[in-house]
């Protein structure tokens, strides 16, 4: 009887061992390495995108950033030009065609029904790439662009789309912008018909 017993108790405790493991594996994935930095809420619930709609100012944004958000757009905007304007960081200042006047910018083309996104990279002040997946109103989104040091000076710049990686490139002339706006949409052109949530910025000075 004292034999069963130890059988069973040394079956209870390897199964409680199993499922302790298990319990480990599922919950300590390797997290992302943010250096401790809690990102910024900018927006928490959805805001209408309005032409010239500052939500933030950053005294200093490091070279090493990340910049998360979600959108829907709910239909075409009103305006002769077929583009309309999600998201705009910019170094304060008269700095358009300057390096730092869109770090980044996210828009939408309303005939392509696809966004592109711009940003300051190897000292190209519009470093343009457009996201090859169609977009549909009505529909969520999420949107992560991010720029990581790598090694020797240089940067990985990023984009992802519902958490796939749709482009990146290393960023030899990444650097700190200062007094950087934050605007659903922008200062200029048409603001696009819908709503940006869960904006964060985090910023690894």
């Amino acid at each position: 009887r004292m034999a069963h017993f130890c059988d069973e108790l040394f079956l209870g405790l390897v199964l409680v061992a199993f499922l302790l493991e298990s319990s480990y594996c599922i919950n300590n994935e390797v997290p992302a390495n943010n250096h401790g930095i809690e990102p910024l809420a900018i927006i928490d619930d959805g805001e209408d995108i309005q032409r010239s709609k500052l939500k933030a100012v950053i005294p200093v944004l490091s070279a090493e950033w990340s910049v998360q958000f979600k959108f829907n757009l709910h239909g075409n905007h009103t305006g002769h030009n077929y583009w309309c304007n999600i998201l705009q960081l910019k170094q304060s200042g008269p700095l358009y065609h300057k390096y730092g006047a869109r770090t980044p910018y996210v828009t939408f083309d309303s005939i392509e029904k696809k966004i592109l996104i711009d940003s300051a990279v190897n000292n190209n002040w519009m470093y343009r790439r457009y996201i090859h997946r169609q977009i549909h109103f009505n529909t969520e989104y999420n949107v992560e662009i991010h720029q990581r040091y790598k090694s020797g000076g240089v940067y990985k710049y990023s984009i992802l789309l519902n958490g796939e990686e749709v482009h990146s490139t290393d960023n030899t002339q990444a650097q700190q912008f200062y007094d950087v706006k934050v605007f659903v949409s922008n200062q200029d052109g048409f603001p696009c018909l819908g709503s940006v949530s869960d904006l964060k910025i985090a910023n690894y000075l």
